[in-house]
């Protein structure tokens, strides 16, 4: 009785909260980018804050083993925001700080990622329900004809965070079009 009356407490102090998670499968591995990622986890809205912990996933080089040593990325690092629509396009803001997840990638080859948490602060004035989950992937590269520098693809989230919308099924759809230009 007194371990059904704890759950019970914990329950009713986890519902009370407002506190709500969700899981999350961002995959731009079928994409047109360089370099992409596969990321699974769950995110929670907490108070003001939304927290990300990635339990599994997964970053690639899509660049051919044919372009050698100037294919090889390094510092490879992930980071969280959240989309938004701008302008017929879209824009990424409330951005997390990058974490490394892998010091090099070769031409053609797949990490995997560690389990990660990330925290994006000050929610409370931002409109969830128009926003979507969007992973950075960041790589310093020196791809022939591309500047040298930090190159950045993406991973979106098909649904806004509070669940599917016209405008989110909207962008699934031209996600599966043409992705890199969509996200």
């Amino acid at each position: 009785m007194r371990s059904l009356l704890t759950s019970f407490t914990v329950l009713l102090a986890l519902g009370t909260t407002g506190d709500r998670t969700e899981p999350f499968e961002l995959d731009s591995t079928h994409s047109t980018y360089p370099f992409v990622t596969r990321l699974t986890g769950v995110f929670s809205e907490r108070g003001d804050s939304l927290v990300i912990d990635v339990a599994t996933g997964s970053v690639g080089s899509q660049i051919p083993a044919s372009v050698g040593k100037d294919g090889v990325a390094e510092e490879i690092s992930i980071a969280f925001g959240l989309g938004r629509p701008d302008s017929g396009s879209w824009s990424f803001d409330h951005e997390t700080t990058q974490q490394l997840v892998a010091p090099r990638l070769r031409p053609g080859e797949r990490k995997q990622v560690p389990a990660l948490h990330f925290v994006i602060s000050g929610t409370d004035t931002v409109p969830l329900a128009d926003r979507w989950l969007v992973a950075e992937l960041r790589v310093r590269q020196h791809l022939p004809g591309v500047q040298a520098g930090f190159l950045n693809s993406y991973a979106c989230a098909e649904d806004n965070l509070r669940g599917p919308t016209d405008s989110s099924r909207h962008r699934a759809s031209q996600m599966r079009e043409n992705y890199s230009h969509i996200c």
